[in-house]
């Protein structure tokens, strides 16, 4: 069995922030009424969101869109998805996948590790 609690006790942490209504610097909505629709929002906070929408061949709505947000750090998270008849697919640095596994700044450690191990190989021919 497993339990959780919130680490601030009773009090929640949307109650410790006071709360501000952030600014829209952008909001575009353009729906065509035959399924093609699109839509862009920006905050004043730096979210971003955009989308694009088609009519699918299944009667569904086929959309591309991505979203982005700022981090503690500074930098920013963008997800790019797409949701069609196949599903939902996300593609992002914070998801974890095996697109990102190779990072070019970890090649030289890699290709020397990998000469490590071959230097005890040796031809049999």
């Amino acid at each position: 069995m497993v339990a959780a609690a919130p680490q601030n006790g009773d009090q929640l942490d949307y109650q410790a922030r006071p709360y501000r209504p952030l600014a829209t610097l952008r909001n575009h909505r353009q729906d065509l009424g035959d399924g093609n629709f699109n839509y862009e929002f920006l905050t004043e906070n730096g979210i971003n969101v955009a989308a694009r929408g088609t009519p699918g061949y299944r009667g569904q709505s086929n959309i591309n869109g991505f979203y982005s947000y700022p981090l503690a750090d500074g930098s920013y998270a963008e997800v790019r998805y797409v949701a069609d008849e196949l599903g939902y697919r996300a593609d992002s640095r914070l998801i974890p996948s095996r697109r990102y596994l190779f990072d070019r700044r970890l090649l030289p450690f890699r290709l020397a590790e990998a000469q490590r191990r071959l230097r005890g190989f040796r031809h049999a021919f």
